[in-house]
């Protein structure tokens, strides 16, 4: 796969590692208009949960993270001579600047090409390639090509507030609210490295006009700063990196993929410094991307899959449940017949996913040799059958979730524990279903020859994948509400369908008994 990636922040750095780690043979190049070095900002915060992610995808980037990091447990506010102090959170600061120096090195010997002090002017420049990763920060060239697709929001905040550092070292994460009489001024600081903290201040628009600062140079803003906070710093001075006043814009996007263009970080969302951490999300959204990009190599099952996210409009599970209701004619399996379509293609591609018959090619050689997995007995059979199981159950679940509703019921009662225990049990009974209907099929179908599988995916199962999808995207066009009727229809043809086959499965039994032949079970 040809990647390109649009950013050398630490989600466009992260990303490209990460992909390069998973398939060397991915042709990856970072694409950046400043150099390495170049940075806004002094340190990052991690929590310890995020450090956990971040290691499940990546532990050499947060083992040398780690190395690098200064760690503290405690959170102190500071408000009229008082401390307030909240101990036990587990936090982790670091240099931005670290931090990308270490996201590169990690780059270069993974084999991704890193191109820095390159402006890309269009993004239609790269469009060539399979993916666009686009991870252009807050004034996202790329969100603006593409803006009519994309469809940002951007609600700027009135409070001004502007990234300083300093020189002393703070042993928690500390919150300053000090008033004077222009009003109130807020401080966030932190250290993230021996001898440098953060220190951002903020303020109501009202109380930074009122202080005299729209005109402010950096050097009047450092100036000002260490007269209001002399007690606070405690000697210590401040510095600047491009450190101005600005108003915080909170970007959302109605959608954050056009094509193969694909936004991530504050390019498709920003997260305000005192409620979370951008780089955090950042680098979360890489991960998610290269997890979603794995987990959908079975190509039919990727196709089936997108009926229900283009139904629903999200990749939130719990988005596509709500998306349906608890009627069946409403679950995305009988939108139209095309979903329904998608959903037997999804299934099917499941099995084949999950080696489960009549897709169980790997069990074949054991079987011919000396029968199934004679390779385990005692405690590892068990493990080995409990995962073979619990994938199963897990392929029920996914079913159940994107075509039949999930967990909803009426809503019968306003007992809340009565009603979490009647959508735990639909849950569980919906996916379990698909279980046995597994079962069913291993017991009824003879497992299919190599040959024979790569027929049924390339010949049959991808074409009919692609015609779920833009056949679920016409009806979505030219019936934007979804018509009961359609739904109706695919229903009761469903309904009758099955019918059909049971009465042909009573018939053959009937018949079968007839015979003197012996029913198995």
């Amino acid at each position: 796969m040809r990647i390109a990636v649009i950013g050398g922040g630490p989600a466009g750095l992260f990303f490209a590692g990460l992909m390069k780690q998973a398939d060397p043979a991915h042709d990856i190049v970072v694409h950046e208009r400043n150099r390495l070095d170049d940075t806004f900002g002094f340190g990052v915060v991690f929590s310890d949960a995020t450090e956990e992610a971040l290691a499940a995808a990546d532990a050499g980037v947060t083992a040398a993270m780690a190395a690098h990091s200064h760690r503290w447990d405690d959170i102190e506010i500071h408000y009229q001579g008082q401390v307030l102090t909240s101990t036990g959170h587990g936090f982790s600061g670091l240099s931005r600047r670290t931090l990308l120096a270490i996201l590169a090195e990690r780059c270069r010997a993974a084999g991704v090409r890193l191109c820095f002090e390159r402006e890309i002017d269009d993004p239609e420049s790269l469009r060539g390639a399979d993916l666009v990763f686009a991870a252009d920060g807050v004034n996202s060239l790329v969100r603006e090509r593409y803006r009519d697709h994309f469809q940002p929001t951007v609600d700027t905040r009135p409070n001004r507030f502007v990234w300083l550092g300093t020189t002393r070292p703070f042993p928690a994460f500390t919150f300053y609210f000090k008033g004077t009489e222009h009003g109130l001024w807020r401080v966030h600081a932190y250290q993230y490295e021996p001898g440098a903290s953060t220190f951002i201040v903020e303020a109501r628009e009202e109380t930074w006009r009122a202080a005299g600062l729209e005109r402010a140079t950096e050097a009047d803003t450092i100036a000002f700063c260490e007269r209001l906070f002399a007690e606070e710093l405690n000697g210590h001075r401040l510095v600047s990196n491009r450190s101005v006043w600005r108003s915080f814009p909170t970007i959302r996007n109605q959608r954050w993929h056009h094509g193969n263009v694909v936004l991530a970080g504050d390019a498709a969302h920003t997260a305000h410094f005192s409620v979370g951490s951008g780089t955090k999300l950042a680098m979360e959204d890489a991960i998610a991307l290269v997890a979603a990009l794995g987990a959908h190599r079975e190509i039919p099952a990727a196709l089936a899959i997108f009926p229900a996210v283009l139904l629903s409009g999200t990749l939130s599970m719990q988005g596509v449940i709500q998306a349906q209701g608890w009627q069946p004619w409403n679950w995305h399996m009988f939108h139209s017949p095309f979903s329904f379509l998608a959903f037997l293609l999804f299934f099917t591609a499941m099995l084949a996913e999950g080696n489960r018959t009549p897709f169980d090619l790997p069990e074949a050689e054991s079987e011919l040799v000396a029968g199934f997995a004679t390779e385990y007995s005692g405690m590892r059979s068990l493990l080995f059958f409990l995962a073979e199981w619990g994938n199963l159950y897990i392929i029920g679940a996914v079913v159940t979730t994107l075509y039949m509703g999930g967990w909803q019921v009426p809503h019968f009662t306003q007992n809340t524990t009565l009603l979490n225990v009647a959508q735990f049990a639909t849950f569980f009974l919906k996916a379990y279903f698909w279980v046995f209907v597994a079962m069913w099929i291993r017991a009824t179908l003879p497992r299919v020859r190599v040959d024979q599988l790569m027929s049924l995916c390339w010949k049959y199962m991808v074409p009919m994948g692609l015609v779920s999808v833009l056949g679920t995207a016409v009806m979505m066009v030219v019936f934007p509400g979804g018509p009961p009727w359609v739904r109706y229809a695919t229903f009761g043809l469903v309904v009758l369908a099955m019918l059909q086959f049971f009465r042909r499965v009573a018939f053959h039994l009937r018949r079968a008994r007839g015979l003197g032949w012996t029913i198995a079970g």
